[in-house]
């Protein structure tokens, strides 16, 4: 049942394959907040070693944790923990983050100065000198993370960025539940990757803002979790590019995506690695030939 609401409450989802200490350190992230979630969903994608047998002790919020005996992806774990949502604000967050104490705090307040703003997100730091995105860029006809890899001191955008990353972003329920795909918030066939600019162009289609700011709040291992899923891994991220582009015109260029893929695919032949060139080219043909579901 859902409680009262004085205030907006703020609700975390971590998904986690398998995700040993990092899931613990993420965890962890999360207690240190200075403005605690009132719940956080930790949804268990099909681990082998479930994630309630490996996660205990005391916090200082609500854990909940719901499981899939398969992998259905990202989009279908954020897809059923949303089901379990009833606060004001949702924040989606990888097993491989680590929040600082005031992003939760920070990214709230956002929300609240603007009630138009649909999703936000902070910068977030690949180690103490570099980036690992500041929010995602779709400028040049491809999809980005804003600033990868740039020095942090020095990294000035030339323009807002256009949408956020779903590695740390915390949403306006009501703005998800706005632009929803019936029962579903993210589009289930994308299983994974990119799910989180499709949803951006979504939010905006439906005339909500998104924000990224300044500070640097978040640290990101960078896609850990994706080893578990091996090579489809390489035609999914291609695929969706493209399902993206094509879904939201004027969001991405096809024309620039296949660019960007005949330079991967050069690069993989000159190394002699010719299964990788396979799942590109699959992954092209299934992002271009066939139909959307």
């Amino acid at each position: 049942m859902r409680p009262a609401l004085e205030s907006p409450v703020a609700e975390l989802i971590v998904l986690d394959l398998d995700g040993g200490n990092m899931l613990k350190a993420c965890l962890a992230s999360i207690d240190s907040q200075v403005v605690a979630p009132a719940r956080v969903i930790v949804f268990d994608n099909g681990s082998a070693v479930s994630v309630a047998d490996r996660v205990g002790g005391e916090y200082r919020f609500d854990l909940v944790v719901e499981r899939s005996e398969t992998n259905i992806g990202f989009t279908g774990g954020i897809n059923r923990a949303m089901e379990r949502v009833w606060g004001a604000y949702v924040g989606w967050i990888n097993n491989d983050a680590l929040l600082d104490p005031e992003w939760l705090k920070v990214l709230s307040d956002a929300l609240d100065r603007d009630p138009n703003l649909g999703a936000v997100q902070a910068r977030i730091r690949r180690d103490d000198h570099l980036l690992d995105g500041a929010g995602i860029e779709i400028e040049s006809g491809r999809f980005v993370q804003a600033g990868y890899r740039a020095p942090i001191e020095s990294y000035i955008p030339f323009r807002p960025a256009w949408g956020v990353s779903a590695t740390a972003a915390l949403y306006r329920v009501a703005a998800l539940r706005d632009v929803a795909l019936g029962p579903d918030i993210l589009h289930p066939e994308f299983f994974a990757w990119y799910e989180d600019v499709e949803l951006c162009a979504r939010l905006h289609d439906g005339g909500w803002g998104t924000e990224v700011v300044r500070q640097v709040l978040a640290t990101h291992a960078g896609s850990q979790s994706s080893v578990k899923i091996g090579e489809r891994a390489i035609v999914l991220r291609t695929r969706n590019r493209y399902w993206t582009a094509r879904l939201h015109p004027g969001v991405g260029r096809v024309g620039a995506l296949l660019r960007e893929d005949v330079r991967l695919l050069a690069r993989a032949i000159l190394r002699g690695r010719f299964a990788h060139v396979g799942l590109l080219i699959r992954g092209v043909f299934a992002g271009l030939a066939a139909r959307i579901p």
